[in-house]
């Protein structure tokens, strides 16, 4: 046989074996969709499990996962669930037995004539039964293949709540700029379930939403910097220059620098500079990271670099913990050698880690075994216990 004919019967075979995926199709720029609430999703087996997940949306699986129906979490069969009620679905998964690894995706192609330079996303993650820290493995696909920004938005589940209580980790806007998306080319993101042993985590996707634009964000300059630090407040100067016309500005704190919480909000700016003291009047004890949320008339979102403060270190305070935040080691300096001082190390999900007593006035706590993250140090002596926020970079 003519090599070349081979070649394309070949290629014949493989297409009309292989499944062609639907795409979502942006055929102007920007484009906004409207959110993605999976409310309908509720197929009658897996093998019509797309007859009934939204368009562009594709779920797979390495194993042979079933559908498993409507569910709030309160079942451990482990196949492709609508975890939800009262009208209130989302896709979901649940990674037990033989099921293998589950995996739900969405895809775009940009039909729009002309570049992608930049996208915007955001979606919910929700966890409806809880066996261990297992979750999803987000990444990019097609042109935002090996993209660090969508590999960086994993979820890993949370013992909070109960099995059927479903946790909500919303993943706030965020934005992909100095893209290329030329015309015709594909795009997407898929979240694949992670298998942690004994893993047994009900998790689910909702609320998905995207913005594409043919143009990068426009510039800010944005500076915060700290003014004064006191037992009761933290105050900082922010400075904002920008190409567009800004609507509103917010400060926002976070104890670990990966959950943000505003504190001041300056709206109805309509303009494109910015300058203004901002007060955080409850600082957190041991350390906070402060970041300026920025969002101009036409919807766009930016941060500025966030700024770490240790705070409410004054003589108030049992110990003084330095540095803080991190890499190998702190060291705890107490206030008060006259009795015994106790201490005890938390994680972020509050399992204790390590306790231990001490009477010297200074004492080294080693942090090279433990990952980056947030850590809590609850330190008794006498009546008095006070907790403190500790960051491993």
């Amino acid at each position: 046989m003519n090599l070349n004919l081979h070649r394309v019967i070949l290629a014949f075979s493989f297409l009309f074996s292989t499944p062609l995926l639907a795409q979502i199709s942006i055929n102007t720029l920007p484009y906004a969709a409207s959110t993605t609430d999976f409310n309908s999703y509720n197929p009658s087996s897996s093998s019509n499990l797309n007859a009934t997940i939204p368009s562009g949306w594709t779920a797979a699986s390495s194993g042979t996962a079933a559908y498993r129906g409507q569910g709030t979490g309160t079942a451990n069969s482990g196949g492709y669930w609508a975890y939800g009620s009262s009208g209130d679905f989302s896709v979901g998964a649940l990674r037990s037995g033989t099921v293998g690894d589950i995996t739900y995706s969405v895809a775009f192609l940009n039909n729009s004539g002309t570049t992608i330079g930049s996208l915007q996303f955001s979606w919910d993650y929700k966890q409806f039964r809880f066996a261990n820290t297992s979750g999803w493995d987000c990444s990019g696909t097609g042109a935002l293949a090996s993209n660090a920004t969508l590999d960086a938005k994993d979820f890993s589940g949370s013992s909070t709540g109960t099995n059927g209580t479903p946790v909500t980790t919303t993943v706030s806007p965020f934005t992909l700029t100095g893209l290329s998306i030329a015309n015709s080319a594909t795009f997407g993101i898929s979240w694949t379930t992670t298998d942690d042993a004994g893993a047994d985590n009900g998790v689910s996707i909702d609320n998905f939403k995207v913005r594409a634009n043919n143009n990068p964000l426009p510039i800010r300059i944005a500076r915060l910097e700290l003014l004064a630090k006191r037992k009761a407040e933290v105050a900082l100067s922010c400075t904002i220059e920008s190409s567009e016309e800004l609507q509103s500005v917010v400060l926002e704190r976070s104890a670990d620098g990966l959950s943000f919480n505003p504190l001041n909000v300056f709206e109805d700016i309509n303009s494109r500079n910015f300058s203004r003291k901002m007060v955080d009047s409850r600082p957190l004890v041991g350390v906070a990271v402060y970041r300026v949320k920025m969002l101009d008339l036409a919807g766009n979102v930016n941060y500025s670099a966030p700024q770490v403060i240790q705070t409410n270190t004054d003589n108030d305070a049992l110990v003084r913990i330095a540095p803080n935040p991190c890499h190998d080691a702190i060291q705890l300096y107490r206030a008060n050698t006259g009795q015994a001082t106790e201490f005890v190390l938390f994680n972020a999900l509050g399992q204790e880690l390590r306790k231990f007593s001490t009477e010297s006035a200074q004492f080294t706590v080693d942090m090279r075994e433990l990952p980056a993250g947030q850590y809590f140090l609850q330190v008794r002596q006498g009546e008095l216990t006070q907790r403190y926020s500790v960051l491993r970079m």
